[in-house]
């Protein structure tokens, strides 16, 4: 029976991070399992780093609260579970990697990095969740990310940033969020907003920041001014929150204001006439041929601040438009940048005999779409590293409203494909959801599993989150329900008119 509820109470629910009382006290260890339920003692060899600590004190309230086991987390000497870097992994040596040795004694954890080191903190409370238990079988494990960045909205809300949002990105394994923003203070709806404490909080999480600037790119890369404009529209930012990981270009947002003729004006409002359109097409719109110095002059404004810091061009917002105009604009970007495409978007479908239309963020299709395919072959001819906004997190914009899709089958032909994209395009970084985040569920669990490498057959994964959720008894049912709903969504039309 579900229990009424007040609007949003969500977001109440969300601030508990671990499940309380998930330990079955029935189960007992095996001979090959090392038992944590008569305590735990936590060391680490970067005491002072931020990431390891607040991973560590987390997987201690982890243990506090889900299998209700006491630990400490030592200042000297060694613990039951001990936490150092390591240059020897194998499999695990490459971003987010670790190693993770269980036998007798203990058990040692070995990161590539402090955001391995925390990941394999994650996965330990992921399979005493599966488990329900606080053993761990003897053996060891090594696993590394297979993308970065994978930039999420926040859980609560597009603009509600606290540290229980930055702790459910980072047990999911994502590592940046993307704030829109008007200016260094203001965000996107006009609302003040302290982008260094946001920052400075993710930071203890290992997200990174990346801003999207809803601001009027309104100087062209002909005018005399133009690099000390963009200096200083770019520049303020990283003054205001030098740690900022990088930017976001898109048409829509960014109202660049191009000389190519073939485009009318910015913003697209302008290119009305007592309220008939005049036919132009405003150049967020449209892949105009001065995009690539524009481009060119931030990457240069942004690196003053920051070397290392990721451009990331987003070229959705065109994919009405040819290909040929498309593949050229990407041929004549600056190849040290990052390109965002979509996924599935710009699918052609067929309504009825006769009908056309496009699909727009819709899980009915696995992807990729051919917009997707075509700009990932050109990117990779090009040398760009390539993103994919692929909403992987659990909602698209089928059921905006609803918590998650239940539709993990059809899921897990999505990610098998983004996993192929990896290899044939060497797609690098994921958006994964927009405006309403996403909220923590079988499917995001899923999504965790496909993304760290090597990665276990993703159906075995979700027969034992179902056992986890459900329990042996109907677990099979739930599959069955939950594999009626993935075909379904296949033979869902996602109009733009419905979403």
């Amino acid at each position: 029976m579900l229990l009424p509820q007040k609007n949003y109470d969500f977001k109440k629910e969300l601030l508990t991070i671990h499940k309380p009382n998930v330990r079955d006290f029935s189960l007992a260890p095996n001979k090959d399992d090392f038992d944590l339920s008569k305590g735990a003692s936590v060391s680490m060899e970067m005491p002072e780093d931020i990431v390891v600590k607040t991973a560590a004190q987390d997987f201690c309230d982890y243990l506090y609260v889900s299998q209700q086991v006491s630990t400490s987390l030592l200042r000297e000497g060694k613990g039951n579970i001990h936490l150092r870097y390591a240059t020897d992994l194998t499999v695990g040596n490459g971003y987010m990697g670790y190693r993770i040795s269980t036998s007798c004694t203990g058990i040692l954890i070995e990161g590539h990095d402090e955001r391995g080191i925390a990941q394999a903190l994650y996965y330990l409370e992921d399979l005493m969740n599966i488990r329900k238990a606080p053993f761990i079988r003897y053996g060891i494990v090594e696993r590394k990310a297979l993308f970065s960045p994978r930039i999420s909205q926040s859980p609560f809300g597009m603009y509600e940033w606290c540290d229980e949002a930055f702790a459910i990105l980072a047990h999911h394994g994502m590592d940046a969020i993307d704030i829109w923003l008007k200016d260094p203070y203001t965000d996107n709806k006009g609302e003040h907003i302290d982008l260094r404490l946001i920052a400075e909080r993710a930071k203890k999480y290992g997200i990174d920041v990346y801003i999207q600037l809803y601001a009027p790119h309104s100087v062209h890369p002909t005018e005399e001014n133009a690099q000390e404009f963009y200096d200083k529209l770019y520049g303020q930012l990283f003054e205001v929150c030098p740690i900022l990981k990088g930017v976001t270009l898109i048409g829509e947002a960014n109202n660049f204001a191009s000389k190519d003729p073939r485009v009318g004006l910015t913003p697209y409002t302008k290119n009305y006439v007592e309220n008939i359109p005049t036919g132009k097409i405003s150049p967020g719109w449209y892949p105009c041929e001065d995009y690539p110095a524009w481009v060119e002059l931030i990457k240069n404004a942004v690196r003053k601040q920051r070397a290392d810091a990721d451009i990331v061009f987003c070229t959705y917002n065109w994919g009405y438009q040819p290909e040929e105009d498309r593949i050229k604009l990407i041929e004549n970007l600056p190849a040290d940048i990052s390109l965002l495409v979509t996924w599935d978007m710009f699918h052609k479908f067929k309504l009825g005999d006769t009908v056309e239309d496009i699909c727009d963020y819709s899980l009915c299709f696995e992807g990729p779409g051919e917009y997707f395919i075509s700009e990932a072959i050109a990117a990779k001819k090009k040398g760009i590293k390539l993103y994919a906004n692929a909403n992987t997190s659990g909602r698209t914009w089928d059921f905006g409203t609803i918590p998650y899709e239940p539709m993990p089958q059809q899921w897990i032909k999505r990610y098998k494909n983004i996993q192929k994209a990896k290899e044939e395009y060497h797609l690098a970084g994921i958006l994964e959801n927009i405006h309403y985040g996403f909220h923590p569920s079988i499917i995001s669990a899923l999504e965790k599993q496909a993304f760290f490498t090597p990665v276990e057959t993703l159906e075995e994964t979700l027969s034992k989150l179902l056992e986890r959720d459900y329990g042996k008894k109907d677990a099979k049912t739930v599959e069955k329900a939950m594999d009626l709903f993935s075909q379904a969504i296949r033979e869902y039309i996602p109009t733009n008119e419905d979403q």
